[in-house]
């Protein structure tokens, strides 16, 4: 189930909610009413087979309509509320034969309003789903950063994240997916009002025989909206990891800006990368680019730093913290980076 680990008090002080589904519908009654509209509209696209503005159908299949709301938690920024420091949201799963947990995560930031929220997954869990919807209202910001370090006994990971941005608006959304046997993080982005931007990013490392994908899709709706994505993925050992990742430009959204990047590298002969990188643009007037790599550490640095007396996993891991760190370099949060680079291994 998710419950709140850190963060609640202080962004209630400062007049934001964080709390059960219950508690905020009873409270906040006009605020709720658009809780599933989001999935509503995704599922509405995939019946009606528009593959590239929905996300991964099986998303839906293993989430859409769960009952398992009164699990879930809101976080909820009136309009004009900064909610102060990080909000940090535990996500728990459950022992393996023991069925399937799910959960339904809300933010909602209204106008002029900001947030952050860090997400952390359980190391060895199992079976566990987690759907968020994400608003962000006009000239309001919001900065999500999704964290999971497991072990080898953690199987079976989903997490779908569907946000939609207001004009003006500010979404920034970090992934960091380390050590599992199979993790799935799929991501649907919506910019529906002029001058809406979101940075859209993630880092996967894989090692042992995990497995861990990651799905993007970035609607353009409406003219001048702007995107960046930059994924970075490291796999190690027998491991498997994808990027899939879409850029969509609607009809009539001119002078949109959408740059899309994923990097990986690949450290032994048994390890694997997938990457499907795509471009579907229908307006005019567009400064739009997707790109893929796919590669090894470059044994000539390698080389370089163990002439000056850098042992050879040192000079290893230090080319693979500099390949990962723009991606954590985006992250607004430098005690958060510091962790996620100690648990990940990047950091001795």
């Amino acid at each position: 189930m998710s419950r709140i680990v850190k963060g609640a008090l202080a962004a209630e002080r400062a007049g934001a909610f964080v709390g059960s589904v219950d508690s905020f519908t009873e409270r906040y009654p006009e605020a709720a009413a658009v809780m599933g509209a989001l999935v509503r509209a995704e599922r509405d696209k995939r019946v009606a087979g528009d593959k590239f503005r929905s996300v991964p159908t099986f998303a839906f299949d293993k989430l859409y309509g769960c009952p398992d709301r009164e699990r879930g938690l809101v976080v909820y920024v009136p309009a004009g509320v900064d909610a102060g420091r990080k909000i940090t949201i535990h996500v728990g799963g459950v022992a393996p034969g023991e069925g399937r947990h799910n959960c339904r995560n809300y933010i909602i930031v209204e106008e002029g309003a900001s947030a952050f929220v860090e997400v952390r997954y359980a190391g060895g869990l199992c079976a566990c789903g987690r759907l968020a919807e994400i608003w962000v209202g006009r000239g309001a910001s919001l900065e999500t950063v999704t964290f999971f370090d497991g072990d080898d006994s953690a199987a079976d990971i989903t997490g779908t994240t569907v946000a939609e941005c207001a004009e003006e608006s500010s979404f920034r959304s970090t992934l960091i997916a380390s050590g599992t046997r199979s993790f799935t993080d799929n991501t649907k982005v919506i910019l529906s009002g002029a001058g809406a931007s979101a940075h859209v990013n993630g880092i996967a490392l894989g090692r042992g025989d995990g497995r861990a994908e990651c799905n993007t899709v970035v609607e353009h709706a409406v003219p001048d909206t702007s995107s960046r994505q930059l994924f970075r993925m490291v796999a190690d050992d027998s491991s498997r990891l994808s990027f899939n990742g879409c850029i969509y430009v609607a009809h009539g959204a001119d002078r949109t800006e959408a740059y899309q990047q994923n990097n990986n590298v690949v450290l032994t002969d048994t390890a694997r990368v997938t990457a499907l990188p795509q471009l579907e643009i229908y307006a005019d007037d567009v400064k739009c680019s997707h790109g893929s790599t796919v590669g090894k550490l470059s044994e000539e640095a390698v080389f370089y730093m163990r002439q000056r007396g850098i042992p050879e996993s040192e000079a290893r891991r230090l080319q693979i913290e500099g390949f990962v760190g723009e991606v954590l370099a985006d992250i607004g949060d430098m005690a958060l980076v510091e962790e996620i680079s100690e648990k990940t291994g990047l950091t001795r």
